[in-house]
């Protein structure tokens, strides 16, 4: 995926308030002996005002209790759930170390002290505590947050091999779900497909992070229905990456009205516009043929973002294939002058430069030196450099050009037309028939119409990242 998909739900684990008891009292077999009744007793005494948020009271009554037991892996757990919670990461982890120090197989201490590693960008800490932890229990609530957090660490394969111990434990909807999610995301695609159709019918197989997930799945596994399900996934929530998905999907396999519907439906459920399904729509309405639907659509998203390279490219050329250049030069030249700018905008460039006026040929051949260095396999980069070189009588170049524009994009007609015209002009007749033929049976395509596909394929493209 291109970006991080959320859990199917917000697992309540050993970090719920709901819950807290059990993230405080490990399980009795992972004691060496048991605490004491004093030691129960005392924490006892601080749970309600860890469960009331009373941190000061609870640190101070846990404290107390440390004093008179000094080595209490218990209480030291405890405060550091105290700590945890007032943002103290520093002393939270002095006291979960302390908790697996006095005892090394407390499950809740290590899974705490793995997630504060975690957060702190420390996985090679966490990852082995994760699985140290797993490895000592049976409890599905701890390992599905050390499945988890192996899984935000990178570790997949450590994270679905705890995942799958948890669902052995018990077979819940979350668990299925994530790890169906690991197992997409280590590209076991088919194994996701089958986790997820476990999951039992009616609601929980209509959840959107599911039809989202099924969708990405049949998507990879190239089955049809992803964009059926990507779209099922934004109607029930409106959330940008699900509705984003679903439209390029649908924009791929040619269901434009369906795609437009779903992105003007989806923008007005944000609290405020995306800028990615703008260009999604902005898309959309290009190859509908609704060029000023889509010009208000692209001019939308470039305002919300200027740096943004695709919403400026499609505005810019829209503007370019409608005739209005000087509003096309404007907006492309107000792109950013970064070296990671993308290739195409200084090709676009090029585009209004050379059909504005043959006094700027010369910034248009600049712009397109500039496009090349970006990306020197776009074959439209030599065709545009080629016809500028053969008006300006620079033939040996030109054709150059064109041979590599053709070999480049077999596919791209325009260059053929122009080596027969040079090769006639050579007297190379049969190298002239033979490219002549091979334009007609490319097709006879208006140059303005291959233009608008190079565009739109490029602009999906930046769509689908």
């Amino acid at each position: 995926m291109t970006r991080t998909m959320k859990k199917l739900y917000s697992m309540n684990g050993i970090f719920s308030g709901a819950l807290i008891v059990a993230s405080l009292c490990p399980v009795p077999a992972a004691w060496a002996q048991r605490p004491s009744e004093a030691e129960l007793k005392t924490l006892s005494s601080a749970l309600p005002l860890i469960q009331q948020q009373s941190w000061s009271a609870a640190e101070a009554s846990l404290q107390e209790g440390m004093a008179s037991f000094p080595h209490s892996a218990l209480l030291s757990n405890a405060l550091g759930i105290v700590y945890e919670r007032q943002h103290r990461q520093p002393d939270a982890i002095r006291a979960f170390e302390q908790a697996v120090e006095w005892l090394p197989n407390f499950t809740a201490a290590q899974i705490h002290l793995a997630s504060l590693h975690a957060e702190r960008g420390e996985c090679h800490r966490a990852n082995p505590l994760f699985l140290a932890a797993a490895a000592n229990t049976t409890d599905e609530g701890a390992l599905s947050e050390a499945g988890l957090g192996l899984a935000e660490c990178k570790n997949l394969t450590g994270a679905a091999q705890v995942l799958e111990k948890a669902r052995s434990a018990s077979p819940s909807p979350a668990i299925i779900f994530n790890l169906a999610l690991v197992l997409y995301k280590t590209s076991e695609f088919d194994a996701a497909l089958s986790m997820l159709e476990t999951l039992p019918h009616g609601p929980e197989q209509e959840r959107a992070e599911v039809l989202y997930l099924r969708g990405k799945l049949l998507k990879a596994l190239q089955k049809p229905g992803s964009a059926a399900s990507l779209a099922q996934a934004c109607r029930q929530h409106a959330q940008e990456d699900y509705c984003k998905d679903a439209a390029v999907e649908m924009i791929a396999t040619e269901q434009l009205t369906e795609a437009v519907t779903l992105l003007e439906s989806a923008n007005k459920g944000l609290s405020a516009p995306s800028v990615s399904l703008l260009c999604a729509l902005g898309l959309a309405q290009f190859r509908l043929g609704r060029y000023q639907a889509s010009i208000r659509s692209y001019s939308s998203a470039l305002n919300i973002d200027p740096q943004l390279d695709a919403a400026r490219e499609g505005l810019g050329f829209l503007l370019y294939i409608t005739g209005d250049l000087e509003q096309a030069r404007s907006i492309v030249e107000q792109g950013p002058m970064r070296p990671t700018v993308d290739f195409y905008l200084p090709y676009l460039r090029a585009l209004v430069l050379y059909r504005t006026s043959t006094a700027l040929w010369p910034e248009a051949l600049s712009a397109l030196a500039q496009s090349l260095r970006s990306n020197a396999n776009f074959a439209a980069s030599y065709f545009l450099r080629g016809k500028i070189d053969l008006e300006q009588g620079n033939e040996t170049r030109a054709l150059s050009d064109f041979q590599n524009a053709a070999k480049l994009d077999p596919t791209y007609p325009l260059p053929y037309y122009k080596m027969s015209q040079i090769y006639l002009r050579q007297g190379r007749r049969e190298e002239a028939e033979k490219a002549r033929k091979r334009f007609a049976a490319l097709g006879n395509q208006r140059e303005d119409e291959l233009l608008a596909k190079q565009a739109q394929a490029l602009l999906l493209t930046h769509a689908s990242h």
